[in-house]
């Protein structure tokens, strides 16, 4: 595993790490979170950024941007049971969906989640299926199955990487263990 960082003023992990690869059948990933500082502002529930999704993870069938045709496991801060929640969210033709109730929620400090998402390139479309694992277990705690129209099949995709906030920058140095892989 790696260690990436979000030094506090940041957005980006470091280090920056661009991985592009040929129509991937198979993307694995295992992240830790290793810190336990990952709210804005201790006790302020009234900021609208510390409810913000962070990317943690994820696919883009776009080279430049996030922001059409990718899926991402989001990470946030959750106050009020101190621990982090997971989602998957995606970006569909310019549109931005999250699930609406998050699909898990790990300890701030040692709390890990892995998955695969398994990736079919069909006629005129992709279709993708994420599974996520609780540690130690070899069943899947969750699943979820998205498709992306194309009009010209993606040849290649782009690895996200970890990224804190929308608005606001990382209150504190964030330290992360990540390990990815592709078939």
């Amino acid at each position: 595993m790696s260690l990436f960082t979000i030094r506090k003023g940041e957005h980006a992990a470091q280090p920056r790490k661009i991985k592009i690869r040929w129509q991937p059948q198979r993307f694995t990933f295992d992240v830790i979170f290793n810190d336990g500082r990952y709210h804005l502002k201790e006790g302020d529930r009234t900021d609208v950024d510390q409810y913000d999704w962070n990317k943690l993870c994820g696919l883009s069938f776009h080279l430049f941007t996030n922001h059409n045709n990718s899926f991402m496991i989001g990470w946030r801060y959750n106050l009020d049971t101190q621990k982090i929640e997971l989602n998957r969210y995606q970006h569909k033709s310019g549109e931005t969906i999250y699930d609406e109730i998050p699909f898990a929620d790990i300890h701030p400090v040692g709390g890990r989640i892995s998955g695969v998402a398994h990736i079919e390139y069909q006629q005129k479309r992709v279709r993708t299926k994420v599974q996520w694992f609780d540690p130690g277990k070899k069943e899947a705690a969750g699943s979820s199955e998205l498709i992306y129209p194309f009009h010209d099949m993606p040849r290649l995709t782009r690895e996200i990487s970890i990224w804190f906030g929308g608005n606001e920058t990382a209150p504190t140095d964030l330290y992360f263990l990540k390990k990815t892989g592709y078939r």
